[in-house]
């Protein structure tokens, strides 16, 4: 079997079946910086598992990797576990996605810049598990979060503006955080009382705006906690 499946079937393992309470951020670094192999790491199968790539191949890209893992599995220490395991078999067990939950955070967890990145989808799949949101919301809510700049979502989290211009929010809009307002475009008869060539015509139109998508809305409200909590 492939590292590949082997870590998608332990990253599976993990959120299903694996205790994760007392698994915090200071102590998963003690756990990678000393390669301990009993403790909280040895009830984790998919630590055990990364751990193990990174002896064979001792490359930073897979201690990386392993960090950002495990910066993600600390946002879910409070769900317990037979939550996990309905909301994630669900999916699973459905025919409306190809790729199983666990092959699937694979590929999300790797595209993160950091771990801080990872961390923020961890907050986001809590929330998913937590059935705050959607499976489908969760996945849109990631694609926002591999494209922004974390200083402006952190901006964005925390203000209660609703109306955003083009001017000044373009980037919120290219990130899938807002999303066009309502244009309205419409003709007024203006009458040419006595003159020739008949009557004319005012267009009328609203300003181009944005307002909150509804991933940008969810993403705001799941994360707002988070952040609040950083400060």
């Amino acid at each position: 079997m492939s590292s590949i499946k082997n870590i998608t079937k332990s990253i599976t393992e993990t959120l299903k079946a694996s205790d994760l309470k007392g698994l915090t951020a200071e102590y998963g670094e003690v756990i990678l910086d000393s390669f301990l192999e009993d403790g909280v790491a040895k009830s984790i199968p998919v630590l055990n598992t990364l751990l193990a790539v990174f002896k064979t191949s001792g490359t930073v890209k897979d201690m990386m990797f392993a960090k950002k893992i495990l910066y993600f599995l600390t946002q879910l220490s409070d769900v317990e576990v037979e939550q996990r395991e309905k909301v994630i078999s669900k999916i699973d067990d459905s025919n409306d996605y190809r790729v199983k939950v666990g092959e699937k955070l694979l590929y999300i967890v790797d595209k993160c810049d950091d771990h801080e990145k990872a961390e923020i989808v961890g907050v986001l799949f809590r929330a998913f598990l937590l059935e705050k949101i959607s499976y489908g919301y969760f996945i849109s809510c990631c694609s926002v979060i591999e494209k922004c700049i974390l200083v402006e979502l952190r901006e964005f989290v925390l203000e209660d503006n609703l109306v955003y211009s083009i001017a000044f929010n373009s980037d919120l809009l290219s990130w899938g955080l807002l999303s066009f307002k309502e244009f309205f475009v419409d003709l007024e008869e203006i009458t040419n009382y006595g003159y020739e060539g008949g009557n004319e015509y005012k267009l009328n139109k609203n300003e181009l705006e944005f307002e909150l998508s509804y991933t940008g809305d969810a993403i705001r409200k799941n994360l707002k906690q988070y952040y609040i909590d950083l400060d």
